[in-house]
């Protein structure tokens, strides 16, 4: 989706494995080309298949209830 909602709020185990618990995770960056947030480990070619199944990339979005769905805009202008 990269709406950003399950990054910036709680951190998958893949993040809390390599940098313990912080929030937002440091992985997710918005991009302003694509309009939408990216996880740096799949953009990392070397990274990618690693983390590829454990977060579930290119799955879609499995929090059906997930107010940010349809709403996908830069969430750290907020601040």
């Amino acid at each position: 989706m990269g709406c950003g909602w399950c990054c910036l709020n709680d951190q998958c185990h893949v993040s809390h494995e390599l940098y313990g618990y912080c929030r937002p995770c440091p992985d997710i960056h918005w991009d302003e080309v694509r309009g939408r947030y990216v996880c740096q480990l799949m953009l990392d070619p070397a990274k990618r298949e690693q983390y590829r199944t454990a977060l579930y990339q290119g799955e879609g979005c499995c929090a059906r209830f997930n107010p940010w769905r349809t709403d996908v805009r830069n969430r750290d202008a907020e601040d």
